[in-house]
């Protein structure tokens, strides 16, 4: 289970950045008044989602290449944290998806650098207090005063994505013949949220002001909800499934 488990959420993540691009093209032409088009529907989506993995595999290559020349741990840290600014900064530019891009270059290196392992360490170990700033952030945002406005889409939004994540993990792996613990759990695995679905909501409120504090309000209640239940259902059924041990 926890071997399909890592893939299934990277994919799943990506798949998720890619599908908010297109979305966000059809939710911003609709709130214009502008007819939809091919060019909304597909071709702008599509040349965002295109550049941004062909943006985050140039990237991540650049990075390979020049971190050959370091040999500190603390020199390739630097050019980590060079290579993440650089990316956000011309995907800002160039109005491309900033964190499908810093994706593509995490996958980029992995498959590609002999040291992304010692990498992924180092980093490991600087990153904590970064996302506990960033989960203070976008917690300090969460307007309760929304909530009563989107009650009904939010009880819907926390029901049906537990629905879906659960279907889809059981199905996925009835059609492939998986193994029986992975039809079984992989699903409740599935529950937690946090950083790619607060990006995103964060993301909305400059790209579509009017709705993004309700969308914002509904994402952080529901990561709320999912981070106190989402751990404590993986760890039951990565029990019952054998893979972590009393003791």
């Amino acid at each position: 289970v926890t071997r399909m488990l890592l893939p299934v959420v990277a994919m799943d993540d990506a798949l998720g950045l890619m599908l908010y691009a297109i979305m966000m093209a059809i939710a911003r032409t609709l709130d214009s008044g502008a007819a939809l088009s091919v060019m909304t529907l597909l071709v702008k989506p599509l040349i965002e989602i295109v550049g941004s993995l062909a943006m985050g595999v140039l990237i991540g290559t650049v990075m390979v290449f020049c971190l050959r020349f370091f040999h500190s741990r603390g020199n390739k840290l630097t050019m980590t944290i060079l290579i993440v600014f650089l990316a956000v900064g011309l995907s800002t530019m160039l109005d491309l998806s900033s964190l499908l891009v810093c994706m593509m270059i995490g996958a980029t290196m992995i498959n590609v650098s002999n040291d992304s392992s010692a990498l992924l360490e180092q980093c490991d170990r600087f990153t904590p207090p970064l996302f506990l700033l960033f989960f203070v952030i976008s917690g300090a945002q969460l307007n309760l005063g929304v909530l009563p406005t989107v009650g009904l889409v939010g009880v819907c939004y926390v029901l049906f994505r537990v629905v879906g994540k659960w279907l889809g993990a059981m199905l996925g792996s009835r059609m492939v013949h998986a193994h029986p613990n992975v039809q079984k759990y992989l699903g409740f695995t599935l529950i937690p949220q946090a950083g790619v679905a607060i990006g995103l909501a964060t993301m909305t409120l400059t790209k579509l002001p009017q709705y993004g504090r309700q969308i914002q309000a509904i994402i952080l209640a529901g990561t709320l909800i999912y981070e106190l239940t989402g751990p404590v259902i993986t760890k039951i059924a990565l029990t019952k499934a054998g893979e972590i041990v009393k003791g």
